[in-house]
């Protein structure tokens, strides 16, 4: 079983100037989401029905970085301290912690700069225009 934890943050100032390439300050919190990764049979165990799909897409961004065809069949544990909806960077630490965690399971590789980049990918898909504060935090 591979587990990967990422804090959420909270953005001291400049929330929203910061999508638009002006600076902002944030900080990590103490409150974490964990994301656990075994073998075995297909399924995903989470807080809230919407969250799959984030797994979903984080480990096909994996699959493709890596050229892979498929994955083998993973079931993946999510839990979490931090509330959802509540700008804290839950949806980035799902990103990070699940990125980092498909590609340990599945390489054996731990590459901070890489699972950052591609949990920015993701990131993109939940927000469109992220400025990528929230997966670095």
């Amino acid at each position: 079983m591979t587990t990967v934890s990422a804090p959420g943050k909270v953005h001291l100032m400049g929330e929203h100037a910061v999508v638009y390439g002006k600076p902002a300050l944030l900080s990590a919190v103490n409150l974490r989401l964990l994301v656990s990764i075994e073998e075995g049979k297909s399924e995903i165990i989470a807080p809230a029905p919407e969250v799959a799909d984030v797994v979903y897409h984080a480990m096909d961004v994996v699959r493709r970085e890596y050229k892979l065809s498929e994955l083998p069949d993973f079931r993946v544990t999510i839990v979490s301290d931090i509330p959802f909806g509540f700008h804290l960077g839950s949806s980035a630490a799902l990103a990070v912690a699940t990125v980092g965690a498909t590609i340990y399971a599945v390489k054996k590789q731990w590459n901070p700069v890489l699972i950052n980049q591609l949990a920015y990918e993701v990131e993109k898909k939940q927000h469109g225009n992220p400025s990528g504060g929230d997966n670095t935090a």
